[in-house]
C-alpha cells in the first residue's frame, strides 16, 4: 500500500465517523469487518475479504486474527509477499501462538525460505514438544535442504506421536528413498495403505519405488491396486500413463490419458496434470492444449497462465508467451512462478542482462532454488560465460541430483566446450532416470554423434524413435549416424524421412545438403533441394543452403541470384546476409561486402563476428581507423574474442601505434586461442617490431611448419632472421615466399631484403 493511499484512507475514516456520530448510527467495529472478510472468503470473494481485513486492521493494527485471515486472503490471490509480511506481523504480535507460528513455517517453505521455516517449527517444539504438526514441517524443511538424516528423525518423531497419520509416512519414506533405504521406504508405504487405504500418494510413492527399483511389473500391480480403491484420482491415472509411456507402450498410455480425460468435469487441477504429463515427456504442443483447457475452467488461474507461458516457450512461441506473462504479472507483479518465467522470456527475446538481474534477485529470495539456479546457468551460458554457467548449473544438480533438464543442460555445455567425455556421463545419467523418454535419448545420441561413435549414436536414435516414432529431429541424428557409419542408403532414407515430418527444418537441410556433397554427390544434392523448393518456393533457408552449394561448386553468379532470393523473401535472414557477403568479398566488391555484413548486425547487434568481419572488409581496405573501432565493437560485446583482439593488435600494428596495447592483445589472443596460426604470426609480428626477434622466430617457424605453403609466414621469418643476423635462412625464406606468389608491398619488400642478404 502506497503511504498516500493509507493517508487518504484515514482521512476518508475520520470524516465516515464524523458523519455516522451525527446520524446517530454506530461506527462499524474492527470484529464486524473481520466476519464480513471471513464470509466473503467462503465465497471465494477474495479480493474483497482482503479488503474488509484491511479495513479490520484500520480499526485496531495490532488485530491478530485480521493479520492471519488478511494473509490468507493473500495466499488465495497469490500475493506471496504480503501474505508473508502479514503473518509474520500476526507472530510479533502473537508469539506463543504456535498455530501462528506453524502457517508462517508452511508459507516459508512455499517460498523455498528453509532456514526460516525450520525456525519457526523449532520455536514450537520449543512451547510443545509433543506437536506432531511442528515436527512435519521440520522434517520437510530439512528434506528440501537435502539434509536426508535430520529428516527422517523429524518426521518419525512425528510418527511415533501420530502412528495414524499417512501423509507423514509417506514423507518419511520420501526421505529414506533419498537415502536409498528402500527396504525401510517400502515398509513405511505399506504402513502408511494399512492405516489409510485411501492415502493416493502412497500408492503413487510405492509405484516410483519399484520403478526405481527396475520393477516395473510391481509398480504396475500397485497402481492397479491404488485404482481400485480410488477410481477418480488423478495422480493415480497420470502415474500410470508415466509407467506405460516409459515401457515405450504410448498408445497404451494415452489410452489411460483419455479415460482420465472423460472423468475430468472440466476440473482445472485435472487439465494441469495432463500438461505436466506432457511437458514431462517433451510433448509441449499437446501440453498446451491441456494448459489452454485449465485456462478456460478457471481464466484467473495463476497457475495455469505460468505453465502455459512454459510450455509456450518450449514451442518457441516467445511473442505468445511474453503477453500471457505480462497478464500473470499483471494480476499478482510478486508471484515467483511469473517473475521465474518472465526471465526465460527475457532470455528468449535476447535480453540475457536483464534475465540475469532478476534471477540474482529472485535467487536471494529462494537460494536452494534448482529452478534459478538452472535458468541463471542458462543466461551466463548465453552471455558467453562458460565457467559461470557451469557453475551454476552444477549447483543446481546439488540441489535436484535427478533433474533431466540440468543433466542435459550440462551435458550440452559440455560438449559445446568441446569436452565430450564428461557431456556423455551427464547425458548418461539422464537417460537412466525411471522418467527418461525421447528426449534424454536424443541428447545421448548427440554426444555420441560428437564423439564419432557412430554405432553408439544410432541405438539411441533410435530408442528416441520408440517414445517419439513422427520426431525429425531423431531421424536426423538417425540419418548422421548411418552417414559416419558409411551406410550411406540408409542415411539418405533418414534424411528424406526427417524432412517429411518437418519440411521446413533448417538443420535437415542443411545437414542433408552437407552429407550429399560430402559424399560427392553435388547433383543429389540439387536434386534435393530444388524438388524442395518446388514444393516450397519461398523457404529463405533453403535457397541460402543451394546458394551455398553453388557457390562451392564455382557457380558464382548463380549462388549470388540464390543469396540475393533468399534476402527478398526473408530480409531479416542473417545466413542470407553473411554469405552474399562473403560471396562480394571474394570477388573484391569489399564496399559492398561491407554494406551486407552491416544489414547482418542490424538484424543480430549482438552477434560478435559481424563486427570482426566488418573490421576484416575495413583492414582489406586500409581503413584502419574504422577497422580498429569495429574490432573494439566486437570486444565490448565479447571481450575474450581471441579472432578479435589478434585483428585489433594487427591493425595496430599496420599503423606502428600502440604497440604495448598490440602485445597484451596478441598475447591474450594466443592464451585463449594458441593453435590458431594467425594469432600466433600477429604476436610474432609485434615482437618483431619491438625488436625481440628471440621471442619472434621459434612462433614464426611454428606457423611455417603448420602452414608451409603461406607465402606470408614465410616472409615474416625471413625478416626477423635477417634481423637477428642469420641471413643464410633468412633468404631461403624470403625466396620461397616469393616462388609462392607473395603479393603487393610485401613482395617488394621480401626482393628488397633479400638483395641485402647476398
Amino acid at each position: 500500500m502506497k503511504l498516500q493511499d493509507s493517508i487518504f484512507r484515514v482521512l476518508m475514516l475520520a470524516a465516515c465517523a464524523m458523519a455516522v456520530a451525527c446520524s446517530g448510527h454506530p461506527l462499524r467495529s474492527k470484529e464486524s469487518y473481520l466476519q464480513r472478510g471471513q464470509v466473503y472468503m467462503s465465497n471465494g470473494q477474495y479480493p474483497e475479504a482482503a479488503i474488509e481485513f484491511q479495513k479490520a486492521l484500520e480499526r485496531d493494527p495490532r488485530y491478530v486474527e485480521a493479520l492471519s485471515e488478511l494473509s490468507t486472503a493473500d495466499v488465495a490471490l497469490q500475493h506471496w509477499n504480503d501474505a508473508l509480511a502479514a503473518l509474520q506481523q500476526a507472530v510479533r504480535l502473537a508469539p506463543e501462538r504456535w498455530d501462528l507460528r506453524l502457517e508462517f513455517a508452511k508459507l516459508c517453505l512455499d517460498r523455498h525460505q528453509f532456514p526460516q521455516a525450520e525456525e519457526q517449527a523449532a520455536r514450537v517444539l520449543e512451547q510443545d514438544a509433543q506437536n506432531s504438526k511442528a515436527y512435519d514441517l521440520l522434517g520437510e524443511a530439512r528434506l528440501m535442504r537435502k539434509d536426508y538424516r535430520e529428516a527422517a528423525e523429524a518426521f518419525q518423531k512425528s510418527v511415533d506421536l501420530e502412528p495414524a497419520d499417512a501423509e507423514t509416512r509417506v514423507n518419511l519414506a520420501i526421505t529414506q528413498i533419498a537415502m536409498a533405504n528402500y527396504s525401510d521406504a517400502e515398509q513405511s508405504l505399506r504402513q502408511a495403505l494399512d492405516y489409510d487405504p485411501h492415502c493416493v500418494q502412497a500408492y503413487v510413492n510405492l509405484a516410483n519405488l519399484f520403478r526405481l527399483q527396475k520393477l516395473p511389473d510391481q509398480a504396475r500391480s500397485i497402481l492397479q491396486e491404488g485404482a481400485l480403491e480410488n477410481p477418480d484420482a488423478t495422480a493415480l491415472a497420470i502415474s500410470m500413463a508415466d509407467l506405460l509411456y516409459s515401457q515405450r507402450q504410448a498408445q497404451e498410455a494415452e489410452g489411460v490419458l483419455q479415460k482420465l480425460r472423460q472423468q475430468t468435469h472440466n476440473q482445472p487441477e485435472d487439465f494441469l496434470a495432463l500438461g505436466d504429463f506432457y511437458m514431462r515427456w517433451k510433448q509441449p504442443t499437446q501440453a498446451i492444449g491441456e494448459y489452454r483447457q485449465a485456462l478456460r475452467a478457471a481464466p484467473q488461474n495463476l497457475e495455469a497462465k505460468n505453465r502455459l507461458v512454459d510450455a509456450l516457450l518450449s514451442s518457441n512461441q516467445i511473442a505468445e508467451a511474453a503477453a500471457l506473462n505480462q497478464e500473470a504479472l499483471h494480476q499478482s507483479a510478486d508471484n515467483f512462478d511469473a517473475r521465474l518465467e518472465n526471465t526465460r522470456v527475457l532470455l528468449a527475446q535476447g535480453k540475457p542482462d536483464e534475465s540475469l538481474a532478476e534471477l540474482r534477485s529472485l535467487l536471494t529470495e529462494a537460494p536452494q532454488s534448482s529452478q534459478v539456479r538452472y535458468f541463471l546457468g542458462m543466461a551466463q551460458w548465453k552471455k558467453g560465460n562458460l565457467d559461470q554457467a557451469r557453475d551454476e548449473l552444477e549447483q543446481a544438480l546439488r540441489i535436484a541430483p535427478d533433474s533431466s533438464a540440468i543433466l542435459q543442460g550440462l551435458a550440452q555445455l559440455n560438449l559445446a566446450a568441446g569436452d565430450s567425455q564428461t557431456a556423455q556421463q551427464y547425458a548418461e545419467r539422464a537417460v537412466s532416470l525411471p522418467n527418461a523418454g525421447g528426449d534424454e535419448h536424443l541428447e545421448l545420441g548427440d554426444v555420441y554423434l560428437a564423439a564419432r561413435q557412430y554405432e553408439k549414436a544410432g541405438d539411441e536414435f533410435r530408442a528416441a524413435l520408440g517414445f517419439v516414432p513422427e520426431s525429425a529431429a531423431a531421424h536426423l541424428g538417425l540419418a548422421e549416424a548411418e552417414a559416419g557409419a558409411k551406410q550411406t542408403s540408409a542415411a539418405e532414407a533418414e534424411f528424406i524421412q526427417a524432412l517429411r515430418l518437418d519440411p521446413q527444418n533448417s538443420d535437415v537441410l542443411t545437414q542433408a545438403a552437407d552429407f550429399y556433397v560430402g559424399h560427392r554427390m553435388p547433383g543429389k544434392a540439387f536434386d534435393f533441394l530444388r524438388e524442395h523448393l518446388s514444393a516450397y518456393p519461398s523457404d529463405s533457408v533453403a535457397h541460402v543452403v543451394l546458394g551455398s552449394i553453388l557457390l562451392g561448386q564455382r557457380q558464382v553468379q548463380e549462388a549470388k541470384i540464390e543469396f540475393e532470393l533468399a534476402i527478398q523473401l526473408d530480409p531479416n535472414s542473417l545466413q542470407a546476409h553473411l554469405r552474399l557477403g562473403q560471396l562480394l568479398q571474394q570477388q573484391g566488391r569489399l564496399p559492398d561486402a561491407a554494406s551486407q555484413f552491416e544489414a547482418a548486425a542490424e538484424i543480430q547487434p549482438r552477434f560478435e563476428p559481424l563486427y570482426t568481419l566488418i573490421g576484416n572488409v575495413c583492414l582489406q581496405q586500409g581503413d584502419w581507423a574504422k577497422a580498429e573501432k569495429n574490432y573494439q565493437r566486437a570486444l565490448a560485446i565479447d571481450p575474450d574474442s581471441a579472432v578479435a583482439m589478434g585483428n585489433l593488435a594487427w591493425t595496430y600494428l599496420q599503423q606502428n601505434t600502440n604497440l604495448d596495447a598490440a602485445l597484451s592483445l596478441a598475447e591474450k589472443a594466443r592464451q585463449l586461442m594458441p593453435g590458431l596460426d594467425s594469432i600466433s604470426d600477429t604476436l610474432a609480428m609485434v615482437y618483431y617490431q619491438q625488436g625481440l626477434y628471440s621471442n619472434a622466430i621459434p612462433l614464426f617457424k611454428d606457423c611455417v611448419q603448420k602452414a608451409p605453403h603461406d607465402p606470408s609466414y614465410r616472409y615474416h621469418l625471413g625478416l626477423a632472421l635477417y634481423a637477428a643476423g642469420d641471413r643464410q635462412e633468412a633468404r631461403q625464406e624470403l625466396s620461397a615466399a616469393l616462388r609462392l606468389k607473395l603479393q603487393g608491398d610485401d613482395a617488394r619488400q621480401a626482393r628488397e631484403t633479400l638483395e641485402g642478404a647476398r
